[in-house]
């Protein structure tokens, strides 16, 4: 983002947009299936409800951070800076896990078999009414929250002519119902 200048730069943004939304669909998984490594059985509901909820928490305080940096140096280009610090400082502190069963031998995928298995997995889900509908409504409920994510700031700004700043509050009352849930949740398992 530091580097668009102009609009005819537009492009390089739509790069950045695809390479992070691709890491981020690799990542979640890889965190999703490493945690039961790490956490016995029975404290993983607690782990992913921490998990989850720290995720939302941070950023909410990153989302409120950044209206700060920004309304207070008039620029948006440190709240890039101190984003992308936290980034590698994360993965910096991730490069360090280890796995306790990362010694066994792991043997790397048949292409064949990722495709046979690919394939098993689409017959299921479209074998399956309520798994596709829910499939469906899933993707047409992201494709909504996707507009809403890239609409409401303009929307907020430009033509409610609401400060910035005032974002962070708006993120704030939009994730306290999941962060009281995954409280919730963590506290119960």
């Amino acid at each position: 983002f530091l580097f668009v200048r102009s609009a005819d730069m537009i492009w390089f943004i739509y790069v950045v947009a695809f390479v992070v939304a691709t890491v981020g669909t690799i990542f979640q998984p890889a965190k999703s299936a490493l945690l039961p490594r790490l956490v016995p059985e029975e404290s993983l509901l607690a782990a992913n409800s921490i998990s989850q909820t720290s995720r939302i928490i941070f950023n909410l305080a990153g989302t409120a951070a950044a209206g700060v940096i920004v309304g207070v140096a008039d620029a948006v280009w440190p709240a890039f800076i101190i984003d992308s610090v936290t980034f590698l400082t994360s993965m910096v502190f991730i490069s360090f896990i280890r796995s306790p069963k990362a010694d066994e031998p792991q043997k790397m995928p048949n292409p064949r078999e990722v495709l046979t298995d690919l394939k098993y997995g689409f017959r299921v889900m479209l074998s399956s009414r309520p798994l596709t509908g829910v499939l469906i409504t899933g993707s047409v409920a992201m494709l909504g929250l996707g507009a809403v994510n890239i609409l409401i700031i303009p929307l907020i700004v430009d033509d409610l002519m609401v400060a910035e700043t005032f974002f962070a509050a708006l993120e704030a009352s939009q994730v306290g119902g999941m962060i009281l849930a995954g409280i919730v949740v963590a506290v119960l398992a």
